[in-house]
């Protein structure tokens, strides 16, 4: 049996069910999470237990991996976590909180503001691959916007007035 692909919206953004991510995925079940996410963009894996490495594995399944940009570190004594994943947290290296004085306080907290991954680079990432640790009960989302319906919603001469710009 395959992973079951539970819309959340008509066409943006589905649980995935019946999949372990911890394990090997087969052939089928890949091509049906990778169908999944053409469809919907936006998908949910609820109740996984990754490590690191698991976590690494299942992302290389949709290409190589961007090493992350890590403010205010010199070489990797002051990562927390290894490079290939993004630090969100307020944590230094040792697990203490972050100085309030310091540039990853700052930029932190600026990416409360506002923030998007990869839009910046001359070739963006396909998709990012967030996982939870720790999810408040109450509140706590992480949003999103379907921008392929954006698109489709714009008059055909707005669309062709961003194409040619």
């Amino acid at each position: 049996m395959g992973p079951t692909i539970c819309p959340i919206m008509p066409s943006f953004a589905a649980d995935v069910g019946d999949v372990d991510l911890s394990k090997p995925l087969s052939s089928d079940a890949e091509a049906a999470i990778k169908r999944a996410f053409w469809t919907y963009a936006v998908l949910v894996f609820p109740d996984q237990q990754l490590d690191a490495d698991q976590h690494l594995a299942f992302a290389r399944r949709f290409g190589p991996l961007e090493m992350a940009l890590q403010v205010g570190r010199t070489g990797d004594r002051n990562l927390r976590l290894r490079p290939e994943l993004v630090d969100p947290s307020d944590l230094d290296a040792d697990n203490g909180i972050t100085a309030k004085d310091s540039r990853l306080w700052m930029t932190q907290l600026a990416n409360r503001l506002w923030h998007t991954d990869s839009s910046f680079r001359k070739m963006p990432a396909q998709a990012s691959l967030l996982y939870s640790r720790s999810v408040a009960p109450i509140g706590g989302h992480t949003e999103f916007a379907d921008l392929r319906a954006a698109w489709d919603a714009l008059p055909a001469a707005m669309q062709l007035w961003v194409d040619l710009t």
